[in-house]
């Protein structure tokens, strides 16, 4: 059984169903799982891939993002060889939100090493973590754009990099008035 394979800690943090591309797989988000328990979690859940084509994508990362979420797709014909591998530089969604710039930045360039990413994606990739107006200035209404995670995919002899951004909301910043009304 599925749940009998994970490590210690590890967990079904999400599931989803993707019917618009035909497939009646679910997809099963495992987390909790450290880089370094990846391969053996694969062993384990009997994916069908190479396993060692999945422990050599993710061999590059490890000491800038050790928390790994391994997405697999598992239907009626058992676990498809399709996997992702999610990279965060922490497992708590919290902590996201703080995520290091220069820790992405260093990813990003190592996916340039590993021809991951064509260098000039990596210049656009560089400017999305920093804080934006989504409205007028005027209103105070900023939001955080971050690299939420990177996902290194895997599909037959295939491998490719995707980068998932979040925005989050922040606060308009204290005025001097503001802070008048709180001493």
């Amino acid at each position: 059984m599925l749940f009998d394979a994970l490590p210690s800690g590890a967990r079904i943090a999400y599931a989803g169903a993707f019917p618009g591309r035909g497939s009646p797989a679910i997809r099963l988000l495992i987390a909790g799982i450290e880089a370094d328990e990846a391969p053996g979690t694969l062993q384990r859940v009997n994916w069908p891939g190479s396993v060692s084509a999945a422990a050599a994508a993710v061999s590059g990362f490890r000491d800038l993002t050790p928390y790994i979420t391994v997405a697999i797709d598992a239907g009626p014909d058992g676990i498809s060889p399709r996997l992702g591998l999610e990279m965060f530089q922490s497992p708590s969604l919290l902590d996201r939100f703080e995520s290091s710039p220069e820790v992405w930045h260093r990813f990003i360039d190592r996916l340039v090493e590993h021809d991951l990413c064509l260098p000039a994606k990596a210049v656009g990739l560089r400017d999305t973590v920093r804080v934006q107006f989504v409205a007028d200035p005027t209103s105070g209404f900023r939001a955080r754009r971050v690299i939420n995670h990177f996902k290194i995919g895997l599909h037959d002899d295939s491998v490719e990099a995707k980068a998932y951004v979040s925005f989050s909301p922040m606060p308009p910043p204290l005025t001097p008035l503001i802070l008048r009304l709180f001493r």
